[in-house]
């Protein structure tokens, strides 16, 4: 097991180095979703700012929060755009691109998310981590490292489960054939993600947890950050940490059942 995980790392750190090359021969497109990344920030700030008004908060979210709130918007953009091809796996299965993986000695979803990393919008991170560090320690947060280290893994925790999601998704090509309407419909909620989930009614919430994991995305890591105490995060994390297992067990499943109906028809 550890030599399998070993490897798997050494295909990241490849992966990594390929993308980093690419990037630096078109550096324009980072500038500039540099520039981008930096007026978003201005303008969801402004607009919480206009929203707030002259109020101490709105349902509970204060403007040091909600901007907090932005803060992993931000992050969480840069870091599940390095993911992006997942979106691909569909097309890739549709047209037999998926058989060099499944000869080689690695995990095929594994390789067909991560065979193209896209790092030129990861300066949103830092971008987001120095404005969540900096509306954290000028609000008195109490051990700000402590809580921003446990947010950071909430929130990759929550991509990994989208990635999941979307994976999920794209394997259904399988029996489908076509699920370019499926992925459409799952990107079409993402509009709820700039918005704190909270604010929903019980239902949608419901949703945008277990389905799409948009709570754990920046929903509740700004409330880890600004107000929660330790044993409600040691609760938000053990219902993720649910999810994530379900969701791994359910993708496994498919990814197993799909390869063998694949191979079935000679693929």
């Amino acid at each position: 097991m550890s030599s399998y995980i070993i490897k798997h790392v050494k295909l990241v750190r490849t992966f990594l180095y390929l993308a980093w090359k690419q990037m630096l021969e078109y550096k324009f497109a980072f500038y500039t979703s540099f520039l981008r990344q930096l007026i978003i920030m201005a303008i969801w700030i402004a607009f919480w700012r206009i929203i707030i008004g002259g109020m101490t908060s709105v349902q509970g979210w204060t403007f040091e929060a909600l901007s907090v709130f932005v803060g992993y918007l931000l992050f969480l953009e840069g870091f599940w755009s390095i993911f992006f091809p997942v979106m691909r796996i569909g097309d890739t299965i549709r047209k037999g691109q998926i058989d060099v993986f499944l000869t080689k000695p690695m995990n095929p979803v594994f390789g067909l998310v991560l065979r193209r990393m896209y790092i030129s919008d990861t300066m949103g991170m830092l971008l987001g981590l120095g404005i969540i560090s900096y509306v954290s320690i000028n609000s008195g947060v109490e051990t700000v490292a402590l809580r921003l280290g446990l947010a950071v893994i909430m929130a990759m925790g929550a991509t990994a489960i989208s990635v999941m999601v979307y994976a999920f998704v794209g394997l259904l090509t399988f029996w489908l054939g076509e699920v370019a309407f499926l992925r459409d419909a799952l990107v079409s909620f993402d509009v709820a993600d700039y918005y704190p989930t909270t604010v929903f009614p019980s239902l949608i919430q419901y949703f945008l947890t277990f389905v799409i994991p948009t709570i754990f995305f920046a929903t509740y890591p700004a409330l880890l950050t600004m107000q929660y105490t330790f044993p409600t995060i040691a609760r938000i994390f053990a219902l993720e940490a649910l999810i994530f297992v379900i969701w791994f067990a359910i993708l496994r499943t498919t990814y197993h059942f799909g390869v063998r109906r694949y191979e079935s028809f000679g693929g």
